[in-house]
């Protein structure tokens, strides 16, 4: 095997192949906890799939990506971490997917401390995320029947579940969310320059809008009832009222059925 050059402590150090992705044979059994640090390039690609994961991301001081994961049974996850480069890494994937015959019990806990300007792809099925404080280039973050919290970040943002909550406070950027089946609430910043969405069946949107707004704005409520801010009245198109808040070129479309859409504006209009 060539070197990864990664930075790996297991815990024990009987599952070490099995971290680095290779075939290490019957997988451990009980509870194990693996810890990696990887020199990252800038701009580097971080892509993490997971099911039945609680997944926390925090950001790095320093140009290295630090994984901390416990997985409940080692025997029933599919664990490794893959670098496809020599350091400093241009891509990295960390599987933690569950084994055919794994127990619905099994569960893993993973924490990344990833660095500023990179690009990061999180798909966790049945499982929760919680990112804060980090400064991404771009971001996809998806989840099933478990919420997604974003905090005090800035980047390009996708989120996605079903039947469970978005929540974003206190970041910055773009954002394209949706969700089913829960609630979408929203406090922070949108780029006036770039094109936000937000999307829910069967439930509420809930913006608070900081920052000095100019931009426009489309807002569709089926099934339920819309407030905004005054604005300049544009028209009516398919459904959406466009209305017009400055000159900018941002715009933010709110597609939702079933539910209210409430927005606000911090600092008026």
């Amino acid at each position: 095997m060539r070197n990864l050059l990664l930075i790996l402590t297991v815990i024990p150090t009987a599952a070490f192949t099995a971290a680095l992705g290779c075939n290490s044979g019957p997988a451990a059994s009980g509870a194990i906890t693996y810890q990696s640090t990887t020199q990252l390039a800038e701009g580097a690609e971080v892509t993490l799939l997971a099911e039945n994961a609680t997944v926390t991301v925090r950001r790095s001081e320093s140009d290295q990506l630090k994984i901390d994961t416990t997985l409940s049974d080692a025997s029933g996850v599919q664990y490794f971490v893959l670098p496809e480069s020599e350091a400093p890494v241009t891509k990295i994937v960390i599987n933690a997917t569950l084994r055919p015959d794994a127990s619905p019990s099994t569960r893993s806990e993973i924490t990344l401390h990833i660095p500023d300007g990179m690009f990061l792809r999180i798909d966790d099925q049945n499982g929760s995320l919680d990112v804060e404080g980090v400064k991404i280039v771009e971001s996809n973050l998806i989840t099933t029947e478990a919420a997604v919290k974003l905090r005090t970040s800035t980047g390009n943002f996708t989120l996605n579940t079903t039947n469970a909550d978005l929540e974003i406070l206190g970041s910055e950027g773009t954002f394209w969310t949706q969700t089913t089946n829960g609630q979408i609430k929203f406090d922070g910043t949108i780029t006036n320059d770039r094109q936000s969405r937000f999307v829910n069946k069967n439930g509420n949107v809930d913006i608070l809008l900081q920052g000095e707004p100019d931009l426009s704005m489309a807002v569709k409520a089926v099934g339920g009832q819309f407030s905004v801010p005054d604005g300049e009245y544009v028209r009516e198109d398919r459904g959406f009222t466009y209305l017009r808040y400055g000159v900018g070129t941002g715009f933010i479309e709110f597609d939702v059925q079933n539910g209210n859409v409430n927005i606000n504006l911090a600092k008026g209009f």
